[in-house]
């Protein structure tokens, strides 16, 4: 059997087994999501932990860590994103990578639409002193900062992580590194006592869910553009 063919057909097989892993994670996170928000609407077990970890957290909050909790909710604020989602959007288009593109307008686009359609469907009122730390009035389940965060540092590592001079390990940190970026902005959310624990965890269930069907169709839209590109030549 030719080496060549066998390597390419490996390939395939990994990228395979990859896409099929996304949308099985796709898939969890959105019931696991879904469970959350049945939970919060009928009012049932979780209310004790979201309570329990509001009061561990400003219990313990000092003024210094107050400044650090701003701080890093800023980093993954709306305006952040929306910085971060032009700025993305320019690079691509300069390269001319307009699936990628695509892909990239519709993931902050649709976490934007997420997070609201759900606020107004869910109309979960913010924790009681919430409003120290907000400006104006705002609902609270999913956490928008969490959902916009996961999703543009999720989107910024894929773009890494498809470059041309990406590596294993530039993969693997670049991944690491967002994913912490992710929970630490929904950390200092509950530090501030702007969102309950199950607001920050169903935001990352929901924006891993819409992140991981952004990537697969992502990757499906970079085949075509391949497959378009080869019957050019």
């Amino acid at each position: 059997m030719d080496t060549r063919k066998q390597t390419s057909d490996e390939r395939k097989f990994r990228i395979s087994a990859t896409l099929i892993g996304a949308l099985i994670a796709c898939l969890v996170l959105l019931l696991i999501f879904l469970a959350i928000a049945r939970n919060i609407v009928n009012q049932q077990q979780l209310a004790s932990i979201d309570v329990n970890v509001l009061s561990a957290f400003r219990n313990n909050s000092t003024p210094a860590g107050d400044q650090i909790g701003v701080i890093v909710s800023l980093i993954g604020s709306p305006i952040s994103m929306m910085i971060l989602a032009v700025a993305g959007a320019a690079w691509l288009v300069r390269f001319k990578r307009w699936a990628t593109l695509a892909t990239w307008i519709i993931a902050f686009a649709g976490s934007t639409a997420l997070v609201e359609g759900f606020k107004r469907a869910i109309q979960r009122v913010r924790p009681t002193g919430a409003e120290a730390f907000l400006h104006g009035a705002s609902l609270s389940f999913p956490s928008g900062h969490t959902v916009g965060s996961t999703v543009g540092f999720g989107m910024l590592a894929y773009l890494v992580c498809i470059s041309d001079n990406s590596t294993p390990l530039r993969r693997l940190l670049v991944i690491l590194a967002a994913v912490i970026m992710a929970i630490a902005v929904g950390a200092s959310r509950l530090y501030l006592g702007v969102h309950y624990f199950t607001d920050v965890i169903g935001g990352l269930a929901i924006a891993g869910s819409w992140l991981m069907a952004c990537i697969v169709a992502g990757e499906w839209a970079r085949g075509r553009e391949r497959q378009e590109t080869v019957r050019g030549r």
